[in-house]
């Protein structure tokens, strides 16, 4: 059962002249990894935007969760009430997080449990340790987020995320901060807790061969638009990476999933 349901979807950032994301439509199965690509300035960020409601549509039909996602959220209680509810949901890892200052990691992921909690309490500090200890990070949780790395800081935003119990994820560049090493570590964490809990993922990649590694789809986008959508190894075959990026690479298929080797010109 598709737990996103996307038709025909525009979405345009205030005041832009054109829409950065334009007649998309898609679908995602409950429990399944979705990851989009594409290069710089596609739309996949604003796609997630979109999924997320940070961004509203402007036009076509998008269902996440149980409902169809409205055009505005309401003003006032009611508003509050929604986004609570939505927040249950859908959980977002921006790409770049917004770190408040003298915060600790725990009191940080703590945040999360807001949709839950408005006063939290011991089961809500049972849950922060329960994401910090799936994500490895029991020993950073009296530190300052100042006092973290670049990489450090994605984790913990994604140990904020799933602090919110969702039941979809979303991931904006989630190791782009992180060396191979690294990288690898924090996508099998996440696959094994996506399995465990039955989470829904989406999310936009930027390794094209990571993305072939991790995930069971692929959708590429460029100018707003999706041109292709299927298998890691439907997608990135080395004619379309060339059309679309506009790169030199050879495909390589290893155990039946594609590594994208750039190509040096000559």
């Amino acid at each position: 059962m598709a737990i996103i349901e996307c038709e025909d979807i525009t979405v345009r950032h205030p005041h832009a002249p054109t829409p950065a994301v334009s007649g998309l439509s898609t679908f995602v199965e409950q429990g399944e990894w979705l990851n989009i690509v594409g290069p710089n300035g596609c739309g996949k960020s604003t796609l997630l935007h979109a999924f997320a409601q940070v961004l509203s549509l402007e036009s076509g039909r998008l269902k996440m969760g149980e409902g169809d996602v409205e055009k505005h959220f309401a003003f006032g209680l009611k508003a509050a009430k929604q986004r609570r509810f939505f927040a249950r949901t859908v959980a977002l890892m921006p790409q770049n997080p917004t770190i408040p200052a003298g915060l600790s990691v725990f009191d940080y992921v703590l945040l999360g449990r807001h949709p839950h909690s408005y006063a939290p309490g011991r089961a809500d500090d049972e849950i922060v340790k329960r994401c910090l200890a799936d994500l490895k990070l029991e020993h950073f949780s009296d530190r300052g987020l100042d006092e973290l790395s670049g990489g450090e800081r994605q984790r913990v935003s994604l140990a904020r995320a799933l602090a919110q119990e969702p039941r979809i994820v979303l991931l904006d560049e989630p190791t782009s901060a992180l060396d191979i090493g690294h990288a690898q570590e924090t996508l099998e964490l996440i696959d094994a807790i996506r399995h465990r809990l039955g989470l829904t993922v989406i999310a936009a990649m930027h390794d094209l061969t990571l993305t072939a590694q991790y995930g069971d789809r692929v959708l590429m986008m460029n100018g707003g638009r999706k041109v292709f959508e299927g298998t890691a190894a439907e997608v990135l075959t080395a004619q379309r990476i060339s059309e679309i990026y506009d790169a030199t690479v050879i495909v390589e298929v290893i155990d039946g999933r594609p590594v994208v080797i750039p190509q040096r010109s000559h």
